[in-house]
């Protein structure tokens, strides 16, 4: 018997007697799944934590803006889901408000054990929430002819800040009073997203509540700088504080009315039972508005459970002539339908009309013209 190649013939009658012919076709064998050993399961869940914390910059961004997408889009249909998800922002809106607090006690029990940067890591990480959940809500609400997207491109600009480490620890946290006005500003934008979502609050009560908590977050920055001025300079810097204020409280009108968003507006000659508006009108002669009168129609969307005072202003060439109060009521995924009817004109009403729906701090929500010739 020729032996196999590489095999001597000693090997041969060897395999021979134990049974095992070198040409004999082995019994498959059947594969059983490993099952991984504890220490092999950690060391998966370690890298595995380790590749969602490198990647933490895209991952909270892009899963708090779906969140704030999904809210948005719910809270006509789901008032239970659609708060579920906005006491999630408010919770991590608390955190925001309590984090210098929170560091302090963490150094202080911990006596150094526990860096400040894990403290740090998770703020950025709910800042980054908070920003990108209420992202869709302000972009909604803003109307695009008034000064409200500089309050929309701020919200962009500090959202896009958190997720890059060179500004949000070099530049922003690195000095007090810039991370203490920073906290400020994102309690203000949670507080106008989640209090009428979740509180079912009017915008009215959001802002002067966002205001509030705004006012409460920059308390320990004004107090350190007026520890570091003179006593003279006090009255001076409380009267800077003052001004400084009632610009704010002035330019509160730029401020997008978060959770309130126009679907339609037109001015129309006759609007039906069914709230149903005619064609709408662009132009007319004043003869013709003297004796059909005018209608403007809005369809305006919030959110479940909200009733929201609004008013019509009626300007010509500028000038405030009528304010026509009206209330809506969100929940309606077309929008709540309202309109205003004017009848009394003067008899030169010729002029460009412009005819806004506003809230009664001032913020525009809807905007139609009409232009009438003598």
């Amino acid at each position: 018997m020729d032996c196999p190649s590489g095999s001597s013939r000693a090997d041969v009658h060897a395999r021979l007697r134990l049974g095992a012919h070198p040409m004999r076709r082995m019994k498959p064998s059947i594969s059983r799944p490993r099952r991984l050993k504890p220490w092999r399961r950690r060391d998966a869940l370690g890298r595995a934590a380790r590749w969602v914390l490198r990647r933490r910059h895209v991952l909270m961004p892009t899963a708090s803006f779906l969140a704030g997408c999904a809210s948005y889009l719910l809270v006509e249909r789901s008032a239970a889901l659609a708060q579920g998800v906005a006491l999630m922002v408010l919770a991590s809106w608390i955190w925001i408000l309590a984090e210098p607090l929170l560091s302090g006690l963490l150094h202080r029990f911990s006596k150094g054990r526990v860096s400040p940067a894990l403290l740090r890591m998770v703020t950025q990480s709910l800042h980054q929430e908070t920003l990108f959940f209420a992202l869709p809500f302000v972009w909604a609400a803003t109307h695009w002819q008034s000064g409200q997207p500089v309050f929309l491109t701020l919200v962009i600009l500090a959202a896009l800040a958190t997720t890059i480490d060179r500004i949000y620890l070099d530049r922003i946290c690195a000095v007090p009073w810039r991370a203490l006005a920073f906290q400020a500003f994102c309690a203000f934008v949670a507080a106008l997203v989640v209090v009428p979502l979740a509180l079912h609050w009017d915008t009215q009560q959001a802002l002067r509540m966002a205001g509030g908590l705004m006012l409460i977050g920059l308390l320990p920055a004004l107090i350190q700088a007026l520890r570091h001025l003179p006593p003279r300079r006090w009255s001076t810097a409380t009267l800077a504080l003052a001004a400084l204020l009632g610009l704010g409280w002035l330019l509160r009108g730029g401020i997008p009315p978060v959770g309130i968003q126009s679907q339609q507006m037109r001015l129309t000659e006759a609007v039906s039972a069914t709230l149903v508006p005619g064609a709408a009108i662009e132009r007319i002669t004043a003869e013709e508005l003297r004796t059909s009168g005018m209608h403007a129609f809005a369809s305006v969307r919030a959110p479940l459970g909200l009733r929201q005072p609004l008013v019509f202003e009626w300007r010509r060439n500028g000038q405030l002539v009528d304010r026509i109060p009206t209330t809506i009521e969100g929940g309606r995924e077309a929008g709540f339908r309202t309109y205003s009817r004017k009848q009394h004109f003067p008899h030169d009403a010729s002029g460009r009309w412009r005819i806004e729906l506003r809230t009664a701090d001032g913020q525009l929500v809807a905007r139609a013209d009409l232009q009438v010739s003598a």
